[in-house]
């Protein structure tokens, strides 16, 4: 089992390989970095260095699944790109979990200036196009948008975030694309993310161990699917859509269910499902896909069902796991 690298549609490659624009990409060598440098390199192929620019904290050297070697910059060597036209894919920021036992005033000041930074760079490189994750957590209980910095630090910060972005595509006429994101599926996943832990118990064990103790729901959506809607969304000049949306499918499922179409699909359907006592509590993490629906209906993108992403995403544990093409 080989994980296919990513690509984006044949249609979405071209109209990219044809703009002449320069791609940045900030947090390069995060989940989303990783997937869209990997795009790009379909697109560019041994000029991706020509025409990709990759910001990471620190400068360094990104092995790709290709065997190419990228080098990325930080912020200050940004700053002194030169002016021409770029596609701007931004996803750096700081969760909790990245800053340990820092207090909430450095978080905060350290993510708000990346924001900024993100404003500033949009403007000096001249963007003709802004695609920026934001997240699911700018909701709280019953979806209401988050207004509590020292509850939900995140979720307000990110919100903040997408105001900026907002009035910099008004002040300076640049295609926008933000989308609040949920849950994600393909390579490069996160490992501690519900579908990584069944997928990689199943290989290592033969049986699955769930920790949820409570009734957890989710909705997916592929990397590859997500970057080629933003990056649509960026090279339509025409587009006026300003507003941020939610990710996912539409294909919601507990995470019993989906351990069990996770054995189902990788040929183990006799595999044991090991899960604690489930309590009087609900984790429901999903977005309102209508609106991402109908723009992948726009772009003419057919994103790929669960059990598609099942797949892919298994292909590239699979891969870590037996030390393949790493």
């Amino acid at each position: 089992m080989r994980s296919p690298l990513l690509h984006f549609t044949p249609a979405v490659q071209e109209t990219i390989k044809n703009s002449d624009c320069r791609v940045v990409i900030t947090g390069v060598s995060g989940w989303l970095g990783q997937a869209t440098l990997e795009m790009c390199e379909g697109v560019f192929g041994h000029h991706l260095q020509e025409r990709v620019v990759g910001i990471s904290s620190q400068p360094r050297e990104l092995i790709l699944r290709s065997g190419s070697v990228f080098k990325s910059i930080n912020f200050d060597q940004a700053n002194l790109l030169q002016g021409r036209p770029s596609l701007l894919a931004h996803y750096a920021f700081l969760t909790r979990e990245k800053v340990g036992n820092q207090s909430l005033e450095s978080y905060v000041s350290q993510n708000r200036n990346i924001s900024q930074q993100v404003v500033s760079l949009s403007k000096k490189i001249g963007a003709i196009g802004v695609f920026s994750t934001s997240s699911g957590a700018v909701y709280d209980k019953n979806r209401i948008l988050a207004e509590d910095i020292e509850h939900n630090p995140y979720g307000v910060l990110k919100l903040e975030e997408e105001a900026l972005l907002q009035a910099l595509a008004s002040s300076e006429a640049t295609g926008l694309s933000i989308c609040r994101l949920f849950n994600l599926s393909g390579p490069f996943i996160h490992k501690d993310f519900a579908l990584n832990s069944i997928i990689k118990s199943l290989f290592e064990k033969k049986e699955i161990h769930l920790k949820a103790n409570r009734k957890v729901v989710r909705d997916y959506i592929h990397v590859e699917d997500l970057v080629s809607l933003g990056f649509s969304m960026m090279l339509d000049a025409k587009n006026q859509y300003k507003t941020p949306y939610d990710t996912g499918v539409g294909e919601e499922i507990e995470v019993g269910d989906l351990a069990k179409r996770v054995r189902s699909l990788l040929g183990q359907p006799d595999a044991l499902i090991f899960r604690p006592q489930i309590i009087n509590e609900e984790d429901i993490y999903i977005g309102n896909t209508q609106i991402i629906k109908n723009l992948f209906q726009s772009y003419r993108l057919a994103p790929k069902c669960l059990d598609e992403q099942i797949l892919t995403t298994a292909a590239y544990i699979h891969e870590l796991f037996s030390g393949e093409n790493i």
